[in-house]
């Protein structure tokens, strides 16, 4: 900008009027701006500089007019900072520093209030997050969102394509560029709610309107997809819900968002599409971010699946650092919950009355687990794009335990006792997450002797062993979730139980020396090697994908060893090949109604 001291205007302060309160008005020319103004100004000023104002804008046509006031008093030599930085900035046509004069009084007081009033950088202050320049992606890194729709809000405009949205309520063939809405009055209630959860991913300051959405343009870009009126689904919305995870997959899109679910039951027959879409997705290494709901009367799928350790479950956290008060985790098992995140007085995208059609963009507030799905969402997104390199080469099995393992161990503590099983370790942290990755570790327990019990920590490992001998007990409470090879062996009169769900890919099981394992929930993908001698008994709840072969063996009449497995083979695979001697028992159920005696 030419001359830009000349252009500078410094409103003397007056008798009796606070002096501290500084204004910054801006005039920038839109045809020389290459992004949005304010995150324009973000990357010009820097974050420590820029997080000191509170900023809103307003478009006349062809300039763009910054309002800007200071958060604290601020020394002059911080305007002088500006001022530098503005005279070599070619978009900047005009800069006024004002003091708090009477004529402005009110106008700068409303605004720094409104502004602080839905301030969306709370949970994530804009100085803490990182320049465009720290992501490493070629191109943006895209977030599937499954939800309502999006509307063309001011904040998000320019966060997404229009033309590269989805509605798939239409055929296969119509379904591009019809994911973007708009409503009227009688509209269903959640209408909105895409445009909400999508405001938080890629909203911008605009129009006076001072959110601060997670991820940053040109690095993330939001592809909504809309495929219910509510957040509670029902099953037509399951059935597209689980088009659209397929459909991204094929995509090559890297994060799905999925801020709703349905209140089902295990083996529901609307849950079978749903079931096999988000597995597919986690073998391709997509990571789907899901909310796990607050007043449902317990878990909701597709967050259930947090479980079987496919997706990311996230359960609403407030400013306080704690569980948000609407969730009612003890009703939720063990696990359940992946990680907490801001999910309290969250900004919210919206319209005047809640009606798109009144074309008066506004601000609220809202609440809920759909925010903390959409909040981890945009933290994985980034977390791609800040690790693109090293994230693109691995084996697109090992990236959600990767991430999974990565949030919670960088997480912020909760700020109470809550126990970690059922609320996870903690808030996610999104500097510590984007700028880590942390590898599981394997797990070696050892028990023996008489009495001697140990517990195994739920949580994500790379291998396990558990090896209970001299009549030890090992005991699984909580889920475990093994992304290598999990080898069980019991010996001596010990016992190994699992009452909690344990995953695995490769399994190896050694029984002997009347020895016992009692699994109810075991599941394996790749293979799986089973020894039982010495009047050795396994009694298993067992999913399996890959082959099940070993031998059932015993040296005596009375000393015979037992097999009594219910399993469930995904995909219509039986391939079972155990071999056992006339004094042994094998009794193996292949349906869902199969018990073991």
């Amino acid at each position: 900008m030419a001359n830009v001291n000349q252009e500078v205007t410094i409103v003397k302060p007056q008798p009796g009027v606070d002096p501290d309160l500084r204004a910054l008005k801006i005039e920038m020319d839109d045809a020389k701006l290459g992004a949005d103004p304010l995150e324009h100004l973000q990357e010009k000023l820097g974050n420590s500089l820029y997080s000191q104002f509170l900023w809103s804008s307003s478009f006349d046509g062809s300039s763009t007019h910054i309002l800007s006031t200071a958060r604290d008093a601020l020394p002059e030599v911080e305007f002088n900072k500006i001022l530098s930085v503005m005279q070599n900035d070619p978009a900047v046509t005009s800069v006024h520093l004002l003091h708090k004069h009477p004529d402005i009084v009110q106008e700068l007081v409303a605004a720094k209030i409104e502004a602080a009033e839905y301030d969306s950088s709370w949970y994530w202050p804009v100085a803490e997050r990182l320049p465009k320049s720290d992501y490493k992606a070629p191109k943006p890194i895209k977030i599937a969102q499954a939800d309502s729709g999006v509307s063309l809000q001011p904040c998000l405009v320019g966060g997404f394509n229009p033309a590269d949205s989805m509605s798939f309520f239409f055929p296969a063939n119509k379904r591009k560029g019809k994911g973007v809405i708009c409503w009227g009055q009688g509209a269903p209630f959640f209408i909105s709610h895409g445009t909400s959860t999508g405001g938080l991913m890629v909203g911008q300051p605009t129009d006076g309107m001072n959110l601060h959405g997670m991820t940053l343009r040109d690095v993330v870009e939001l592809v909504p997809c809309r495929i219910a009126d509510s957040v509670v689904l029902n099953p037509p919305d399951l059935e597209r819900l689980a088009e659209c995870i397929n459909w991204a997959v094929s995509e090559g899109i890297k994060v799905i968002n999925v801020s709703l679910g349905a209140i089902a039951f295990q083996g529901d027959p609307a849950l079978t599409a749903l079931t096999r879409a988000v597995e597919n997705a986690y073998k391709k290494g997509v990571i789907i971010c899901a909310a796990a709901g607050q007043i449902a009367p317990g878990m909701i799928w597709p967050g259930v699946y947090s479980l079987k350790g496919w997706l990311v479950a996230c359960g609403p956290s407030n400013a306080s650092n704690a569980p948000s008060a609407q969730s009612i985790w003890v009703a939720f098992p063990n696990g359940y919950v992946t990680i907490g995140a801001p999910g309290e007085n969250m900004p919210q995208a919206g319209w005047k009355g809640g009606i798109c059609a009144s074309d008066e963009p506004q601000l609220a507030r809202g609440d809920g687990s759909s925010y903390s799905a959409a909040f981890t969402s945009s933290i994985a997104a980034l977390w791609w794009a800040r690790n693109y390199d090293a994230l693109s080469k691995m084996n697109p099995r090992d990236i959600v335990p990767l991430f999974r393992h990565t949030i919670q161990n960088t997480c912020t503590p909760w700020n109470g006792n809550y126990y970690k099983a059922k609320f996870s370790p903690g808030i996610l942290n999104p500097n510590k997450a984007i700028n880590a990755m942390v590898p599981p570790k394997d797990l070696n327990i050892n028990s023996s002797g008489m009495f001697h019990v140990e517990r195994v920590p739920g949580g994500t490992y790379r291998n396990v062993t558990l090896h209970a001998h001299g009549s030890g007990s090992i005991h699984v409470l909580d889920p475990v979730l093994v992304e290598g090879k999990l080898t069980l062996i019991s010996e001596s009169s010990a016992t190994i139980s699992m009452s909690g769900t344990i995953i695995c890919r490769e399994l190896e099981i050694k029984i002997k020396s009347s020895a016992l394992i009692e699994a109810d929930d075991l599941e394996y993908y790749d293979k799986c090697t089973v020894n039982i001698s010495h009047a050795g008994t396994l009694r298993a709840y067992i999913a399996a994908e890959g082959p099940m072969t070993g031998s059932v063996k015993g040296p005596d009449f009375w000393n015979g060893s037992t097999l009594r497995a219910w399993i469930f083979w995904r995909n219509g695979r039986k391939s079972v090949s155990i071999s056992k001697d006339w004094m042994s028992t094998i009794d193996i159920s292949n349906n869902w109604g199969g018990r073991w005696a």
